[in-house]
């Protein structure tokens, strides 16, 4: 993959929640930053999530201080129930260790 479609792919999951390039490199883990096709490795092992549920909360639709990567399993299961602060721990672990196995 070239450096282009990585930043291509990184804007277009971006446009998905209606978030900038920049707003996406800062949900990943620092580490991954230097190396965009990295980037993309450890996004299309994630999903977008909303710590509190836009069915609920959707004036944080498209907030990113409401949104986390998360494992697409988990976000998935939890449905439209708002991210426990365990859960969210967990997920922000997860992305550190996913992260450094890149």
């Amino acid at each position: 993959m070239t450096e282009t479609e990585a930043l291509d792919y990184i804007t277009a999951r971006g446009d998905l929640h209606d978030l900038s390039f920049e707003q996406m490199m800062d949900m990943l883990p620092s580490c991954l930053h230097d190396d965009l096709t990295e980037c993309v490795e450890f996004l299309e092992l994630r999903d977008v999530s909303h710590i509190l549920p836009q069915s609920t909360h959707p004036e944080l639709a498209h907030d990113p201080s409401n949104m986390i990567l998360e494992d697409s399993s988990v976000n998935r299961s939890r449905g439209a129930d708002p991210m426990s602060e365990l859960e969210e721990m967990t997920a922000m672990l997860d992305n550190e260790i996913i992260a450094a196995r890149i």
